[in-house]
């Protein structure tokens, strides 16, 4: 049952944000093909943290952890644009 629910969160997150109007998710680009992460970076967050890491992605129809791994590789980007000299 609660698989089920999971679902039916998981397709209405899908449909909300199908229909936000809101500027896009911005993505990281990627320069080289891979086929399988290589490296692996763990981050703890604090219990509130990650439930605001939960709500936004599912305000944009994403897993929590690809929300994370998109942010975190759009922060590195911008913090090297920032600082290219």
């Amino acid at each position: 049952m609660a698989e089920s629910e999971r679902g039916i969160a998981r397709r209405e997150a899908r449909g909300t944000a199908l229909r936000r109007t809101a500027a896009p998710l911005p993505s990281p680009e990627a320069t080289h093909a891979t086929a399988r992460p290589t490296v692996q970076v763990n981050i703890r967050l604090r219990p509130d943290d990650h439930e605001r890491l939960t709500e936004a992605a599912r305000s944009v129809g994403l897993k929590p952890t690809t929300l994370a791994r998109a942010l975190v590789l759009n922060g590195a980007a911008q913090v090297l644009r920032d600082n290219a000299a």
